[in-house]
C-alpha cells in the first residue's frame, strides 16, 4: 500500500512540476541571439547524459508499465540535435514487440533509438530521422522551445492532420529534466475510439549524470529489467536484435 501511495505521490508531483513549467513560459524568451540550436538555452541545458525512472499509463490512467528506466544522451551537432535513448523495458508487451518475439516472456529488452532533429528557418527543430524504424510512429514531428527551460514537441498524424503525440519537457534545475508524453487518438485508429481520446501517458523523471556513470547504470538497468536482448537500428534503420549471453 505504501509503495502504491508513494508512486501516486511521485506522479502527482511530476505533473505539478510540468504544469508549473508551462505557467512560467509567458514572456520568457531566450536572450541569446545565436543561431538555433547551439544558441538556444534550452538545448544547451539539455546536452549531456541523463538517467531516468519512467512509468507508462494507458488511456484509463491505469499503469501499463509501472516502472522502467532509460539513459539519454543529447548532443548538439551544428544545426542538429542528436538524441540517443536507451529504454530498458521489463518483461511484457513492449519487450515482445520490439524484440520481434525473440525474447522469452519473462525477459526484458534494451531498445536503443537515435533521433536526429534539424533546425528550421523559424528556429524550431524538425525530426529528420529515427532509427530503428520499428520505433517510428507515422507523421511529422516538430519541437519548439517555449522558454529557456521548456520545450513542446508535437507529432502530426499524416492522414488526419491532427497531433497524435504531445511531449512536454522541462528543465526546472540544471540537474533535473522532466518529460510528459501524451498519446492522443486522432480518429484514424481502428476500434471504438474518437479523436481526442487519450491513448496513454508516459512520464520520465530524469537526473543529470556524468558520462563515466553511464556504463554502470546501463548494467544496473539491464539487471533490474531482466534484459535479454539489445534492439537497435543498422545503417539503413532496419531492426537488429542482439541476444545477450
Amino acid at each position: 500500500m505504501n509503495l502504491v501511495h508513494n508512486r501516486r505521490q511521485t506522479l502527482a508531483r511530476l505533473l505539478l512540476v510540468l504544469i508549473a513549467a508551462l505557467a512560467t513560459t509567458a514572456g520568457a524568451a531566450d536572450s541569446d541571439d545565436s543561431s538555433a540550436p547551439a544558441g538556444d538555452a534550452f538545448w544547451r541545458g539539455s546536452a549531456g547524459w541523463w538517467a531516468s525512472d519512467n512509468t507508462y499509463l494507458n488511456g484509463e490512467l491505469q499503469q501499463k508499465i509501472p516502472q522502467y528506466n532509460s539513459l539519454v544522451h543529447i548532443e548538439i551537432a551544428g544545426d542538429r540535435v542528436v538524441s540517443t535513448t536507451h529504454r530498458f523495458y521489463p518483461p511484457g508487451d513492449a519487450a515482445g514487440y520490439y524484440s520481434q518475439g525473440r525474447v522469452a516472456d519473462d525477459r526484458g529488452i534494451e531498445l536503443v533509438s537515435v533521433t536526429t532533429m534539424q533546425a528550421t528557418a523559424g528556429g524550431a527543430l524538425d525530426t529528420v530521422s529515427v532509427s530503428p524504424a520499428i520505433a517510428v510512429q507515422p507523421g511529422t514531428t516538430i519541437t519548439v522551445t517555449l522558454s529557456p527551460t521548456v520545450a513542446l514537441q508535437q507529432k502530426i498524424e499524416p492522414q488526419s492532420g491532427r497531433p497524435s503525440y504531445h511531449t512536454l519537457v522541462t528543465l526546472p534545475a540544471p540537474d533535473r529534466r522532466y518529460t510528459a508524453m501524451f498519446g492522443i487518438r486522432t480518429g484514424e485508429e481502428s476500434g471504438e475510439v474518437a479523436a481526442g481520446d487519450l491513448r496513454g501517458l508516459a512520464l520520465y523523471a530524469s537526473r543529470r549524470i556524468d558520462a563515466s556513470e553511464e556504463p554502470e547504470l546501463r548494467e544496473r538497468f539491464r539487471t533490474i529489467n531482466r534484459v535479454a536482448a539489445v534492439v537497435r537500428g543498422d545503417r539503413d534503420g532496419n531492426t537488429v536484435v542482439e541476444l545477450l549471453p
